[in-house]
């Protein structure tokens, strides 16, 4: 080959890499932004209809105590899913241990089982009160806009997992 001829091979070569690794950043990219956005979606806005969930059954007296057991067990589930699928890399550990935190914290709340279905009872109720108190004070609330970025996202579970820390304390010590 001629000197003329490497160049021009050593250039379409160059231009190849190139455009293999922006379609790989890109992807890289993306990838993440759907992964965040899984978590915002599905763990944020669960939360925050919970604690609307657990305020309208305040006002309704607690007629339909299955709407928080479903809205818990679907919060839950979420969380067990995101922190075990290899499809979610972008959850660091301690981001892992955050959101088991918010899952073993939330476990003070009855679930269904495979076979049966949880009952609720006052202290239930009492738990549920105290829960919608931590989501509050998280954040975690009705007429509040969802976050749509990571960090803060993260900081909010931070304090909601410190809440829930202090009510799990308070509930014991009664």
């Amino acid at each position: 080959m001629t000197r003329l001829s490497w160049k021009r091979v050593s250039i379409i070569l160059l231009i190849i890499t190139c455009s293999v690794s922006t379609v790989l950043i890109y992807t890289i990219v993306n990838n993440r932004a759907q992964q965040e956005q899984y978590f915002l979606d599905h763990i944020q806005l669960s939360l925050i209809e919970l604690q609307g969930i657990i305020a309208s059954q305040k006002e309704h007296n607690w007629d339909s105590p299955r709407l928080v057991i479903q809205q818990l067990d679907k919060i839950r589930n979420t969380i067990v899913y995101g922190n075990s699928s290899r499809s979610f890399s972008i959850l660091s550990n301690d981001e892992k241990k955050l959101l088991m935190g918010i899952y073993f914290h939330l476990e003070r709340l009855p679930n269904d089982t495979l076979y049966e279905l949880a009952s609720w009872t006052s202290d239930n109720t009492r738990t549920a009160l105290e829960v919608e108190k931590a989501l509050i004070n998280a954040n975690f609330k009705l007429n509040t806009g969802i976050e749509n970025s990571w960090k803060p996202f993260m900081q909010r579970c931070e304090k909601l997992n410190e809440e829930l820390f202090k009510m799990n304390e308070t509930l014991l010590r009664k």
